[in-house]
């Protein structure tokens, strides 16, 4: 997973449907880690299904539940390489 800072610092912000999230054995930070797969559109209107592994919580887990839509980004070179990117940092004024 080394790759997701690159891809969310360089990658592209796109919409994406939910196609799949299943709780994986593993466990980080006290929270189970999901294998998400998402379906997007790229830029040059490739259709993109590829996952992720992504610790969750229970908040989390009913956000990113199959059907629901999430903000990803995606490296342009390999679009099976993609990020959470649904939380961007807002900064308050």
């Amino acid at each position: 997973m080394f790759f997701q800072s690159a891809v969310l610092k360089n990658g592209i912000a796109v919409n994406a449907d939910i196609v799949s999230a299943q709780q994986t054995t593993m466990w980080g930070g006290n929270k189970p880690i999901y294998k998400m797969t998402s379906r997007f559109k790229t830029q040059q209107n490739q259709e993109v299904e590829a996952s992720i592994l992504k610790d969750l919580s229970f908040e989390e887990i009913e956000r990113f539940k199959p059907r629901n839509g999430a903000i990803i980004k995606y490296d342009p070179k390999d679009p099976q390489r993609i990020t959470l990117y649904d939380n961007p940092l807002i900064l308050e004024r």
